[in-house]
């Protein structure tokens, strides 16, 4: 094929018309929610032209190689000997050994022993011995003894008689208390017991395994790297398709061209100057990676042509594009993608105020279409939607438990304080002189307003679980579902008290309260009297400032 067809129009007929037609109403057919159904005879085809996509691909099979020294325990004695051809990398030339090759083109990694590289020799760590010292007990043999620290001896308790008691008449009592004595430890013996790690102060070399000696060689590290260098060649429009621009190295093309060899010079390719200079540079750039650690093993050079046509239409006035490949239409702008792009910018617009519930109709709407490249657009507004639902939701919850917190409270402190007829069986409660009876009612309030601010916050952890027709939605989910988690703590809490729970809780909570009176109290006293050591000592040196100077 000497000259290259890069564009040519195509003189539209019948044929081309009923074509174009089907395809993009078999296009408009697979979104569900297309709400224009079928196009039909009201597209009509402005331009139809052969605008054919070539590619042109330069592969290489690279083939390299690294060596590196290692080592490992000596399980075999005497099977390798003290010598070895191979004893250092530099002396190693890789490409003297078979190692794997490929067919096709792979990616692949694997490790080669080089043989004559091997050597025994004596482990430097332990010196053939096998054994190492005990880095836990220092080659002692024993470590302390954890029960009793290292010191040989446990305390115990003995309760006996620690003295005597003498009153103002003469006579004497004995006086018993709880008195630390001491024993030999009987799980060591003066303090040290056998160590865990080890064997007589030894353990086993970790280099050698304890066979005395290792083996040293070398390696060769083989990495099969298929390096492709892909280059397209096409009218600029093509762009304006998305799922073409996404998808070029994927769309199903014929072979023009393709040559396979050990190594491929410059100048293999002549049917197209702009195709030949690419692969060209493709060559000299494979070739530039050629040094003495890598090799290749085989080159490919593929020309392709995706025979693609360009369709420009109109439909009720306005112009739209796309492109034909087989018998698949890929949509540029259409009825349907504009349509569709339009309600996810409409969407967006309307994020924030009364719309915001309007603009998650109008991204379900959009889903159902199925357009190239929309479920991006889709998915980043549905995460600021959802984002701000649950503000909407949460504002619904915080309204509420600041209503209930403020009406419901004092509800609550009635009840306890005049009506509590579930403890009149327990009179020392009801009894006004019992101070926790007093403080029962604070209590309790207390006790229902902390349980209300921890229900706000599961609540709002939990988020919104469904979609409402309008922003007011949102906000009395919140305020319902809170409204009903409220009336259940109520009931909870009124149903625990005919149970006696509230006497327990009016007691811890009246205990608490006096630690917490009592524990200001000692952090006042302290103050105060780290105040007046202050400033006696501030008294103490300006004396000794005056004495002295």
């Amino acid at each position: 094929m000497a000259d290259y067809i890069r564009k040519e129009h195509l003189q539209i007929d019948g044929n081309i018309t009923e074509r174009v037609r089907r395809l993009i109403n078999a296009y408009a057919a697979k979104s569900a929610g297309n709400p224009f159904g079928s196009f039909g005879d009201e597209i009509t085809i402005t331009n139809y032209e052969y605008s054919p996509i070539y590619g042109a691909r330069f592969s290489s099979q690279f083939d390299k190689r690294k060596v590196t020294a290692a080592l490992r325990p000596n399980r075999n004695p005497g099977k390798y000997g003290r010598s070895a051809q191979y004893t250092r990398p530099d002396t190693v030339y890789v490409w003297d050994f078979a190692l794997n090759t490929a067919s096709n083109f792979t990616n692949k990694k694997e490790t080669f022993e080089v043989q004559g590289s091997h050597r025994e020799e004596t482990c430097p760590t332990c010196g053939g011995g096998g054994r190492v010292t005990c880095s836990h007990c220092g080659g002692r043999g024993t470590t302390p003894c954890y029960h009793c620290n290292g010191t040989g001896r446990v305390s115990y308790s003995s309760y006996e008689q620690t003295g005597y008691r003498k009153y103002s008449d003469g006579h004497t009592e004995p006086i018993y208390g709880n008195v630390t004595r001491y024993k030999s430890c009987s799980y060591c013996d003066g303090g040290r017991i056998e160590c865990p790690h080890c064997n007589n102060g030894l353990v086993t070399c970790s280099l050698c395994e304890g066979h005395g000696s290792i083996v040293r060689f070398l390696t060769i590290e083989q990495t099969l790297e298929a390096v492709h260098t892909i280059k397209f060649f096409h009218d600029s429009k093509i762009l304006k398709v998305a799922e073409i621009a996404d998808t070029m190295a994927n769309l199903p093309a014929i072979a023009l061209f393709q040559d396979k060899g050990k190594s491929l010079d410059k100048g293999i390719y002549t049917e197209d100057s702009e195709i030949a200079s690419a692969i060209d540079r493709a060559v000299g750039e494979h070739d530039s990676n050629v040094d003495s650690g890598s090799h290749i093993l085989f080159q490919e050079a593929v020309v392709t042509r995706v025979d693609l046509y360009w369709v420009d239409y109109n439909y009720k006035g306005k112009h739209y594009y796309g492109a034909i490949i087989g018998d698949r239409f890929y949509d540029g702008l259409s009825p349907l993608s504009e349509y569709a792009f339009k309600l996810v910018k409409k969407a967006n617009k309307r994020i924030g105020g009364l719309g915001t519930a309007n603009a998650q109709k109008l991204l379900d709407e959009a889903k159902t279409l199925s357009v190239y490249g929309l479920s991006t657009e889709v998915k980043d507004i549905q995460g600021v939607l959802t984002v701000q639902f649950d503000k909407l939701y949460y504002f619904g919850v915080s309204l509420m438990s600041w209503i209930v917190i403020l009406f419901a409270t004092p509800f609550v402190f009635n009840f306890y304080d005049t009506f509590n007829p579930v403890l009149k069986y327990a009179h020392f409660v009801n009894d006004p002189n019992w101070a926790p009876f007093g403080a029962l009612p604070g209590i309790q309030s207390v006790m229902f307003i902390i349980l209300m601010m921890i229900l706000a916050r599961v609540l709002a952890a939990r988020g919104h679980d469904r979609r409402h027709h309008t922003v007011f939605g949102y906000v009395f989910s919140g305020l319902g579902l809170y409204l009903l988690g409220a009336l259940g703590i109520l009931v909870l809490l009124f149903g625990l008290n005919f149970l006696g729970v509230s006497i327990v809780s009016g007691w811890i909570g009246f205990l608490a309260w006096k630690i917490i009176l009592v524990a200001l109290a000692i952090i006042i006293f302290a103050g105060a009297i780290i105040v007046w050591v202050i400033k006696k000592l501030i008294g103490l040196l300006v004396a000794l400032w005056h004495l002295i100077f």
